[in-house]
């Protein structure tokens, strides 16, 4: 039996609510359960399962462990295939621990305290949002490719939405766990409003705008990159069409206004997008075309104009000094 504790009982609390998502990821699922039930913690857990009608034998997979491990894990099995940010928005809906980890069906997490360590960092430390850690990247075929991912700068620090803003995503989302935010009862659904597959940077953009996250230096969880053109993960899909999802992660930003408390950076990022996008049509990129680049300009406001225009006038000047030396 799994070494942590889960509690279905109603009358009782639940501490952290683990959230899997899981489409296609046949070959890889029994790893992602397995560093699940290996967690060592006093918590109770919840383990709520989005299984999103994969063709292929995940829910075998997923029907196999809930028999062997009764009670444990509880699977959503979805008649129809919802995307993957209206599965994450349904099981975030339905989570009921204080506490949310995410761990995708295809990732695994590598530290069997992993839970129980960053659970107690955020009871001690209650001015932080969440808690995060350090990770490796597997392939396919799960040899380590990249280890120690998270800059060293940002290790054993406070991860600031200032942070984000001028540097990305500096950790993987396996990494993270957060306070749920869902229990307060607001309307969070722009997480599966502001883009159909991807999540993350809506889950960060409401994190960061009520408060830090703090990366602790240990490794915690591994994260496989597989590019492929028959794959269906969000690496993919941007190689496949790197146009077509900037102007959804446009659109996304746009949505995710409404939840910004400093919007000046935040409009200026949305205009750094922008201008991005019309030097890659201007430079006749394979799929930037200007109907495509004019229906992102619709996006945002005229605030978001204002940084477009002094995004290209840095480009501008920028592409003069290179080419005058100077």
């Amino acid at each position: 039996m799994p070494s942590v504790r889960w509690e279905r009982d109603m009358g009782r609390r639940i501490d952290v609510s683990i959230i899997m998502l899981v489409y296609r990821h046949e070959r890889y699922l029994e790893q992602a359960l397995d560093s699940v039930i290996m967690q060592k913690t006093a918590l109770n857990l919840e383990v709520l399962v989005g299984e999103d009608a994969s063709p292929d034998g995940s829910g075998d997979i997923l029907r196999r462990y809930e028999d062997a491990y009764p009670g444990f894990f509880t699977v959503f099995y979805r008649a129809e295939n919802m995307g993957g940010t209206r599965n994450a928005y349904d099981l975030l809906s339905r989570a009921k621990g204080r506490y949310i980890a995410f761990l995708e069906g295809d990732d695994f997490w590598t530290d069997e305290r992993k839970i129980q360590k960053q659970a107690d960092f955020l009871e001690r430390h209650p001015e932080y949002q969440g808690a995060a850690g350090d990770f490796c990247i597997v392939d396919g075929q799960g040899v380590r490719t990249q280890e120690g991912c998270v800059g060293e700068t940002f290790k054993g620090t406070a991860f600031t939405w200032a942070d984000f803003l001028k540097s990305g995503f500096v950790f993987q989302t396996g990494t993270l766990m957060f306070r749920n935010y869902f229990l307060d009862g607001g309307d969070y659904t722009v997480y599966f409003k502001a883009h159909e597959l991807v999540g993350d940077l809506t889950n960060l953009t409401l994190i960061l705008n009520r408060g830090d996250i703090f990366i602790l230096p240990d490794p915690v969880s591994a994260y496989r990159v597989i590019i492929s053109p028959d794959a269906c993960n969000a690496c993919s899909v941007a190689k496949q069409n790197p146009a077509v999802s900037t102007q959804k992660t446009v659109r996304q930003y746009v949505m995710l206004n409404a939840y910004v408390r400093k919007k000046g950076n935040f409009n200026r990022k949305i205009g750094e997008k922008k201008a991005d996008f019309m030097i890659q049509t201007l430079k006749k990129r394979e799929g930037y075309t200007w109907p495509l680049f004019f229906d992102v300009l619709r996006n945002g406001s005229w605030k978001t104009e204002i940084w477009l225009v002094a995004a290209l006038a840095d480009a501008c000047r920028n592409k003069m000094m290179r080419r005058f030396h100077l």
